[in-house]
């Protein structure tokens, strides 16, 4: 399945908050608006859209890390977790 573009990503919250923050309403308003549009977010997908960018500030999936191992991350704070606290 092809991923949205950052355009219909964008759409996606102006639409969001134009329909009031109803995921449900903007997915129907979504329809109306682009009807040219090959496809048309449901509900689920404007909330992912909603909730990445809230949370990373990104509009689009970030591909390059996926499938990488947690782990790696982990270790990392793990290491830094344990030179601050030497450190203090």
């Amino acid at each position: 399945m092809a991923e949205y573009t950052a355009e219909e990503h964008t759409n996606m919250i102006i639409v969001y908050g134009v329909a009031g923050e109803n995921a449900r309403a903007a997915a129907r308003l979504y329809a109306e608006r682009f009807p040219e549009r090959e496809r048309h977010p449901d509900h689920k997908i404007i909330l992912r859209c909603i909730r990445r960018a809230q949370e990373s500030g990104n509009l689009m999936l970030d591909r390059r890390n996926a499938g990488a191992p947690v782990q790696n991350r982990v270790n990392e704070e793990e290491r830094i977790l344990r030179a601050f606290e030497e450190n203090s």
